[in-house]
């Protein structure tokens, strides 16, 4: 049976062997092709697109109770980080959706909110693979860089009994054979770019290697104190610290922890980890988060904290949206019209053609190295752009808001001095040092303590306690502004001790512990030099020295008087005696005009 097309209905016929006329069908006003059933279906048709579309758009469709408590739901580890037969725990979600879930309006937007403002933890592939825009790794970086660039100092407490010079220098120069300051950097990054980073401290004790136990030891699980109380001094041993390590979030795992008892030390904190199938306790893994979740999140975030990534990706993305949008607006704001003839017989195959033909002509011949050619009387030409006024200042607003939920000057992340008369970036420098002074106390101060407790009982196999550090200020002074610093505090100094406010023993002790001061760490138990001049001069009165004659005029050692004596018997001999006062008689020079005298006396 041959199939036949009716343009006038667009239905498919059956021809039997003549030709049957469909029945006549009624045609609508606007669409005078199409019959009333094909234009309900098509309706339909479009419905149903668009109930998919709202589907798909997570600002418009309903959540459901499982979808909104994925957030709560704990991460879960790649393979090979927890041991076999671990059975992740569960958050109980008794009350969760009580009293929120009829709210169904709400949950839909903090849903929605959670998941595009990025408030649900991404997970650590996500977190990794973001890791490679530029727009998320300068941040981390720059606030890696700067938190670890000048790093710290060693210094004497006020208390100290005895110069600690010596063992400063050989603490500083332990902890950069150990590489403690790049290990800390990497740790800073970790937390950056994933939310968490932890530096384990290798003692020495045997591990789990790829799920096979060579040797793996219980003492993994124990601990190993803070570096000063009784249980590091009985297990961390002269020469036993071997190195740090700096390990990434997504290769740990929390073992357990209290969530029972809000009221202990250890509640939602875990005393032990999976590495990798090894239980390692915490106090072997010193854990950096900078930006803490709340309780409730800390299983989803697997007890890290909200990276930096995860802060500024709506930002992110907003940026590379209006960027985008740029780009395209100036790749096509400008548009070449020409004005030809055009109409319904220039549409048909042999007329389309030569009218496509004449397009490509058009663009081939339209550049500067090309002739134009158009038809005077037929055709036109002309230019159409649009403005592109106001799109710069667009596109870098949204860039500027990434440094401000970074919290660092756009004149530092994106080399971006602010315009304008008297414009000056130095105070807002000063506020973002400021800034990475107070991260430096909140987040390294406690580990760093911990850590050097550590070294120092491996270096010298005890603790002292009156060796302090402090970290370096990052805003640093050129050669001319700490000279005139030094002279300031020097002057002042002198004028204090001149007015009797100080004595000069007390401004020693104050340029002696002076950090900045060229004389800093200079040795207190030795006597001043003005001490010294007294003490000789109580000892050696002026008037005992004046009629003591050796003391005036000491005479020479034995061997050397003898050699002297000699070499003058013998330029005496030459020149004349004591009467003429060593030179030749004036009888001797008067027929001597030009004569040279030389003198000189043997002192070997």
């Amino acid at each position: 049976m041959e199939r036949t097309r009716y343009p006038n209905e667009g239905r498919l016929k059956s021809k039997p062997n003549g030709h049957i006329k469909p029945k006549p069908t009624r045609k609508t006003k606007s669409h005078p092709y199409l019959t009333d059933e094909q234009i309900a279906a098509r309706q339909k048709m479009l419905f149903q697109q668009l109930q998919g579309l709202a589907r798909s758009n997570p600002r418009k469709r309903q959540v459901s109770r499982e979808e909104f408590l994925r957030i709560f739901k704990p991460a879960v580890p790649p393979p090979g980080v927890l041991p076999k037969g671990y059975k992740i725990p569960e958050m109980a979600m008794d009350w969760i959706g009580n009293s929120t879930i009829n709210a169904s309006e709400r949950i839909d937007s903090y849903y929605y909110s959670a998941y595009q403002e990025g408030q649900e933890f991404l997970g650590y592939a996500i977190l990794v693979v973001l890791a490679q825009r530029p727009e998320y790794r300068v941040i981390t970086e720059t606030i890696a860089s700067d938190m670890t660039r000048e790093w710290i100092r060693f210094e004497a407490s006020k208390n100290a009994k005895e110069d600690k010079t010596q063992k400063i220098a050989e603490l500083e120069d332990y902890l950069e054979y150990l590489n403690l300051k790049g290990v800390v950097r990497q740790a800073i990054l970790n937390d950056g770019f994933q939310g968490r980073g932890q530096i384990y401290i290798d003692l020495g004790v045997p591990v789990m290697d790829a799920g096979v136990n060579f040797g793996a030891s219980e003492e993994l699980k124990t601990s190993i104190g803070d570096g000063r109380d009784e249980i590091s001094r009985a297990k961390i041993k002269k020469g036993s610290l071997k190195g740090f390590l700096a390990i990434e979030p997504m290769w740990t795992y929390p073992n357990w922890y209290n969530a029972s008892q809000p009221l202990r030390p250890d509640w939602y904190r875990p005393e032990t980890w999976f590495v990798m199938g090894s239980e390692v306790h915490r106090t072997r893994l010193i854990t950096f988060i900078g930006r803490p979740v709340p309780d409730m999140l800390k299983p989803a975030y697997s007890f890290g904290g909200l990276s930096m990534t995860q802060m500024v990706k709506p930002y992110v993305d907003f940026w590379l949206r209006n960027r985008t949008t740029a780009s395209d607006l100036l790749n096509g704001f400008s548009t070449m019209v020409l004005l030809t003839t055009l109409d319904v017989t220039s549409m048909t195959q042999a007329s389309g053609d030569i009218l496509w033909e004449r397009i490509q002509t058009f663009n081939a011949l339209r550049d500067n190295m090309g002739l134009l050619v158009l038809n005077k009387a037929s055709e036109d030409f002309k230019n159409v752009s649009a403005s592109l006024a106001g799109v710069h200042e667009l596109v870098a607003q949204s860039q500027e808001h990434i440094a401000s939920v970074a919290q660092i000057p756009t004149a530092k992340l994106l080399g971006i001095q602010p315009a304008g008369m008297n414009a000056d970036s130095e105070g807002i420098i000063r506020l973002y040092y400021d800034r990475i002074r107070a991260t430096q106390e909140s987040l390294l101060r406690g580990p760093l303590t911990t850590i050097i407790n550590i070294a120092q009982l491996s270096l010298w196999g005890e603790n002292d306690p009156e060796i302090v550090f402090s970290f370096n200020p990052l805003w640093q002074l050129d050669e001319a502004g700490r000279a005139a610093i030094q002279l300031a505090k020097a002057q002042i100094i002198e004028t204090d001790i001149a007015s009797g406010v100080i004595d000069p023993e007390e401004g020693r002790i104050a340029r002696a512990t002076d950090p900045d001061s060229p004389y800093s760490g200079l040795d207190l138990h030795k006597e001043a030099p003005g001490e010294v001049i007294e003490k000789l001069q109580e000892e050696y009165p002026l008037e005992s020295i004046l009629e003591n004659e050796e003391l005036i005029h000491p005479k020479p050692e034995s061997g050397v008087a003898s050699r002297l004596e000699k070499n003058v018997e013998s330029k005496s001999a030459e020149f004349g005696g004591a009467a003429t006062g060593g030179f030749p008689a004036k009888d001797d020079l008067a027929g001597e005009k030009d004569t040279k005298i030389e003198f000189s006396i043997d002192r070997k």
